[in-house]
């Protein structure tokens, strides 16, 4: 995927890279009309025959929706979803929460407190979706799940 410093997903202006994976990029976007900062979260299909892009969008758009009617204070909040119109490329607007990358804390330079070592348990339990009854893809799936 291409950098889109300043090029926009919809209405949103995108203002940084925050993440990259192997299917798609996280973005830092400005939506203007709440004048407020929005993760965007896309992945590129570009390469893929047409089943495997079907497949892969309706996957997106379904991690969208499940995301979007879990209520948590450790989930973030699922605004919008849409494509591209240049590259038919799916995103979803999610709240963007400002501060030190996980990465970091999971490679132990910074997991110090029991405040943080209970911060990455929680991300990584799961409780939420399994109140839910949501299952992660990978659990269903042989696709990618490293988005």
């Amino acid at each position: 995927m291409e950098r889109r410093w300043g090029k926009r997903f919809g209405l949103y202006e995108v203002a940084a890279e925050l993440g990259r994976g192997a299917m798609g990029i996280v973005y830092k976007a400005r939506d203007p009309r709440i004048d407020r900062f929005v993760a965007i979260k896309t992945i590129c299909l570009v390469g893929h025959v047409q089943e495997e892009q079907k497949v892969y969008r309706e996957r997106f758009f379904q991690e969208a929706q499940a995301a979007g009617r879990l209520i948590h204070p450790n989930i973030v909040t699922i605004f919008d979803v849409g494509e591209d119109p240049e590259t038919f490329d799916p995103y979803i607007v999610m709240e963007y929460v400002a501060g030190v990358p996980l990465e970091r804390y999971a490679r132990g330079r910074e997991a110090t407190s029991a405040r943080h070592r209970d911060a990455l348990d929680t991300a990584g339990c799961g409780s939420p979706r399994l109140r839910t009854r949501a299952r992660h893809r990978s659990s269903t799936s042989s696709l990618p799940t490293s988005w």
